[in-house]
């Protein structure tokens, strides 16, 4: 099991990390991208985004998927790895776990697979029981009051 979990960025900011997962895949089989955080409409500009975002990544092609019933339907020991985009936290983590992809990938995982998380993607590995979820949403909640108080305080 090995898992990337980035804060978000791209480009220079997540350099390393995809460098690093370069070195660990199995180069001879593509990626599966999981866009499923972003608003369906977004999903080609994310397309665009994700082959930019791996291009140094040796590997035949990006597969992407466009619900969870797909990505639900996949095999993913297929796949050299799994990247989960960022976007909408919690409507990723209801579509992975409503459809039982979150159950596939975590076997996947189990099974020696590598996952590549950014922002959404990556927090969702410390969201995935509801106890868990609940506090990320008061930790959330919390920081908002934070730069709300700081906004007006210091007016930036």
């Amino acid at each position: 099991m090995k898992v990337f979990l980035c804060g978000g960025g791209s480009g220079n900011q997540t350099a390393s990390a995809v460098k690093r997962l370069n070195e660990v895949i199995c180069h001879t089989k593509p990626c599966l991208y999981i866009p499923l955080a972003m608003d369906s409409q977004k999903y080609d500009s994310c397309y665009t985004w994700i082959k930019n975002e791996i291009k140094n990544v040796n590997i035949p092609y990006i597969e992407m998927v466009r619900s969870k019933e797909e990505l639900a339907a996949k095999n993913m020991m297929d796949y050299s790895f799994l990247f989960i985009g960022g976007g909408n936290t919690f409507k990723l983590l209801y579509d992975l776990k409503s459809s039982g992809a979150f159950v596939n990938i975590q076997g996947y995982l189990n099974n020696g697979g590598v996952v590549f998380g950014g922002s959404a993607g990556a927090i969702i590995f410390i969201c995935s029981q509801k106890r868990n979820l609940v506090l990320f949403s008061l930790t959330l909640l919390v920081l908002y009051a934070i730069l709300a108080l700081l906004h007006r305080t210091f007016n930036f």
